[in-house]
């Protein structure tokens, strides 16, 4: 069992937008963002290329069509921000160049109503958000992906998205307190936050927490038994 250990990194709460695999249009947008503040980023460039060659229906070996293409809309952008083009102008643009109907044949989440524009405008707030406490747009966009950060959410709130690594905080029963009525209900939710993992998942216990009535031990009789059920180490 590894010991916890202050290591620098906040803890980040909120915006969706700091979630680096939420999938669709906010993959394009953020990929060129980053691109247009920095010098290099190999793993904004691959997820860049990727989108492009799904929009825009290339063949994977056409290298220089998907290059011209990206390279394209990073400089269209480096320009919009040295230019002081509000940020809500310059995505609708870049969605504008790549086109509407790609995105919605690419993406069937996008094929009716305004979910479309409504990524859109979301990422447009966040953005600006960030921009207005940030010194440079290269931190802005950091601020938005949540570079150097991790970040924490319910069980609720990870729904429907994805991460490297999950880290649960607290598998004690004092923590999962509904466990002992519903432990069907409950073993549900640990699984929808397990099942949000791609590689690594790490479970975190407290021998002791201290409340209003001071130091008290913890449990994981109940909670604590779910991962050896389900075979997991």
């Amino acid at each position: 069992m590894l010991d916890v250990f202050p290591i620098g990194l906040p803890l980040i709460y909120g915006s969706a937008f700091s979630f680096p695999l939420l999938r669709l249009a906010y993959n394009l947008l953020i990929a060129i963002l980053r691109l247009a503040t920095r010098q290099r980023d190999a793993e904004a460039w691959d997820t860049l290329t990727h989108e492009i060659t799904l929009l825009f229906a290339f063949d994977e070996d056409d290298t220089v069509k998907i290059e011209q293409e990206a390279r394209k809309l990073i400089l269209y952008t480096k320009n919009a921000l040295n230019e002081g083009t509000p940020i809500n102008r310059l995505l609708s643009m870049l969605i504008s160049m790549v086109g509407d109907q790609a995105f919605r044949a690419v993406y069937r989440q996008y094929g009716n109503g305004t979910y479309l524009q409504g990524q859109v405008s979301a990422l447009a707030v966040a953005s600006d958000r960030a921009t207005s406490t940030s010194a440079s747009m290269y931190e802005a966009v950091n601020d938005v992906i949540g570079a150097n950060a991790i970040p924490a959410i319910t069980i609720h709130k990870s729904k429907g998205l994805e991460f490297n690594t999950v880290i649960f905080l607290g598998l004690e029963d004092s923590q999962w307190w509904g466990f002992s009525n519903q432990p069907e209900e409950g073993k549900r939710g640990f699984f929808v936050a397990f099942s949000r993992a791609i590689e690594h998942v790490y479970f975190t216990y407290s021998d002791v927490r201290d409340d209003g009535r001071g130091s008290r031990p913890q449990q994981k009789a109940l909670i604590g038994s779910v991962p050896s059920g389900a075979g997991i180490d």
